[in-house]
């Protein structure tokens, strides 16, 4: 079964609720402290904590920088006096410090990209001149890289993202005050199509850095619609909204239906009005030995209103082209109609009643709560012979055996089973 990772947005997202909530998910802390090891050499520090946003309890993620951020060789593309100003390529050189799984390594750059794209549509720049500003700080830069890690870590096959709440009025950001959402996260759901929701609370509740992270590791629309819950993961935020200020991560275990559609099943039809039974029931017998499945003769009325029969025959996707040269072979029709269809199926399997001291050989199926048992004939009519009963006797007495639950094996004879 597929594991899936499901990020609920009720409540906004940002870097480091996202990051707090991996780790409350079960995502390994040690790794996360390796690979930001050599940003914590040049000043970064970080904590893990509990944290409590009115009433929801969870992880809270804090990442802190030293007075006037500590400078580290970044590539000379790097704007003179200003440390927290950063290229796309100075970026790229403070991820390429950091020891990662290259999974994480290009969940990160990935990241990154989003940011440095979005910011260049915003300020009509090329990418690689765009100048990150609270997003190329290394608290931010800790944020993504820390994302990467801990998704990488929990290694889901899929990422499904729900509505992403964005808060409204403006924040006071490096280039003035801005709307909410800003520019950039407006941009980046544009672009990968994330559904936003204005919410209740002023303010901003989804920050670029949070959505960008949705918009890589998202792979799905949607969680799947039946699953088990493996693990839930809460990041708190460190805002005051007046309102619970939490990300919500799901680890989700993807279940079986129970009742799952046949794949690729279709249904053949055609009409025929020159042919004799005999013929019909000859051409039955050759469909099935094609491979169909099932096999329907309907009296109808065809042109001139001469009476026919309209054959129907169910086959798989694979044994389709076999089961159609059976019927132009065997019969006189010159063109089919092909539908797909759907099959609704119980779950089956196979048991045992006694009666009268004989073993009855049970179909048993379930499905949504619905039992059936019914007796196999073969079985009935060999026991019906052995105890010289008729059929619907034995038929009748092992339904009622089905039904009161008896055993697999040899119960005591009920009444009435003597021979005649």
């Amino acid at each position: 079964m597929r594991r899936i990772l499901f990020l609920d947005g009720t409540n906004g997202m940002s870097g480091d609720m996202l990051a707090a909530s991996l780790l409350d998910l079960g995502a390994s802390e040690k790794k996360l402290r390796d690979a930001l090891a050599p940003l914590a050499a040049e000043g970064l520090s970080f904590s893990v904590s509990r944290g409590n946003s009115h009433g929801i309890a969870g992880t809270v993620f804090s990442v802190s920088l030293p007075d006037g951020e500590a400078p580290l060789p970044y590539p000379e593309t790097e704007t003179p006096g200003h440390p927290r100003h950063r290229h796309p390529a100075d970026v790229r050189a403070v991820l390429s410090r950091l020891p990662m799984a290259e999974g994480a390594r290009r969940l990160a750059e990935g990241m990154f990209d989003i940011l440095a794209e979005a910011e260049a549509r915003v300020h009509g720049v090329a990418k690689e001149e765009v100048h990150f500003h609270e997003v190329g700080a290394l608290d931010s830069i800790a944020d993504i890289a820390g994302i990467a890690v801990l998704a990488d870590d929990l290694a889901c096959d899929a990422c499904a993202v729900g509505d992403l709440v964005a808060g409204y009025g403006s924040i006071r950001a490096a280039h003035g005050v801005l709307p909410v959402p800003v520019p950039a996260v407006a941009e980046i759901a544009r672009a990968s199509g994330l559904v936003l929701q204005r919410g209740p609370a002023e303010g901003e509740r989804l920050t670029p850095t949070g959505i960008a992270a949705a918009a890589v590791l998202k792979t799905l629309d949607a969680p799947p619609e039946r699953y088990r819950v493996l693990a839930r993961g809460t990041g708190i935020g460190k805002r005051d909204f007046g309102m619970p200020n939490a990300l919500t991560a799901l680890l989700l275990e993807e279940a079986a239906e129970e009742a799952p559609d046949a794949c690729g099943e279709k249904e053949l039809v055609f009409e025929v009005d020159d042919a004799t039974g005999e013929a019909l029931a000859e051409a039955a017998g050759k469909l099935y030995a094609a491979g169909a499945k099932e096999v329907h003769f309907l009296p109808v009325f065809m042109k001139k209103g001469r009476p026919g029969w309209q054959v129907q025959a169910i086959a798989g996707a694979r044994e389709m082209r076999a089961v159609a040269e059976a019927a132009f072979r065997h019969t006189t029709t010159i063109g089919l109609r092909v539908r797909s269809i759907e099959r609704i199926k119980m779950a089956r399997a196979a048991g045992e009643v006694a009666v009268c001291g004989h073993r009855i050989a049970v179909k048993k199926a379930s499905l949504w709560g619905i039992e059936r048992t019914w007796p196999e004939a073969e079985s009935v009519r060999a026991a019906a012979a052995a105890l010289g009963r008729s059929f619907c006797e034995i038929h009748a007495l092992a339904v009622a055996e089905a039904a009161r639950g008896g055993p697999a094996g040899l119960t005591p004879p009920p009444d009435g089973c003597a021979g005649r």
